[in-house]
């Protein structure tokens, strides 16, 4: 539960329905096994109907979180990628939650 508010401090309120979430972290999993991710399967990431992943895809890019380009060697391809914006967020989240995480798992219940 702690995890699902402290969500809302670092990725904008418009962001906060699963398939965006899910975007951004498929995102990031691209940026590190280092793999381009087109809109496409950006959209098949998610359970949301096609134009609602579209709209997020826009939302995301919009905010600054990730940035659309065309794919060099298919033109009717395009490429999402996070940007230095959406990379530091997520790994300020990423560090968050473990510290949640971890408080979480350190305190002894029966300290109350």
């Amino acid at each position: 539960m702690k995890i699902r508010q402290h969500r809302k401090t670092l990725i904008a309120e418009d962001l906060i329905e699963d398939s965006a979430l899910i975007m951004i972290f498929e995102l990031y999993i691209s940026h590190v096994d280092k793999y381009n991710l087109t809109v496409t399967g950006l959209c098949d990431a998610t359970d949301a109907p096609p134009t609602t992943a579209l709209r997020r895809i826009d939302v995301i890019c919009n905010l600054g979180l990730a940035a659309k380009r065309e794919d060099a060697h298919d033109s009717r391809r395009v490429i999402v990628t996070l940007t230095a914006k959406g990379l530091e967020t997520v790994n300020a989240f990423l560090r968050d939650v473990r510290h949640i995480l971890t408080h979480t798992l350190c305190v002894d219940p029966r300290a109350d």
